[in-house]
């Protein structure tokens, strides 16, 4: 991962195995103007760019997994304001959260 600056100033990850026991990753870093998103997937080769890109400083995330899949949510802050952004196996795409704080 390159960008501009080359250098990134904040990095959150988080980790699941799915139901055939496969090891998912997901790692979300900030070059200071925008999170984005890199996806490991045990049985495909290499890192991919993941769909997830928000404006932001900083993130934090976290994930669980149901008898549904998983569901992810990351935690960016931009111009100071906290903003929840959220996958779910139900909905299609990311989408806002319910948490925002400023």
């Amino acid at each position: 991962m390159t960008n501009a600056n080359n250098f990134y100033n904040n990095v959150s990850a988080v980790n699941w195995f799915d139901s055939e026991g496969k090891l998912h990753i997901r790692v979300y870093a900030s070059n200071g103007n925008r999170v984005t998103e890199r996806c490991s997937d045990q049985g495909n080769s290499g890192w991919t760019t993941g769909a997830f890109s928000q404006p932001g400083d900083l993130s934090a995330a976290t994930a669980w997994t149901t008898s549904a899949g998983v569901s992810i949510r990351v935690y960016v802050i931009n111009g100071g304001a906290i903003t929840e952004w959220c996958a779910d196996p139900s909905q299609s795409g990311w989408y806002k959260g319910a948490y925002t704080s400023s």
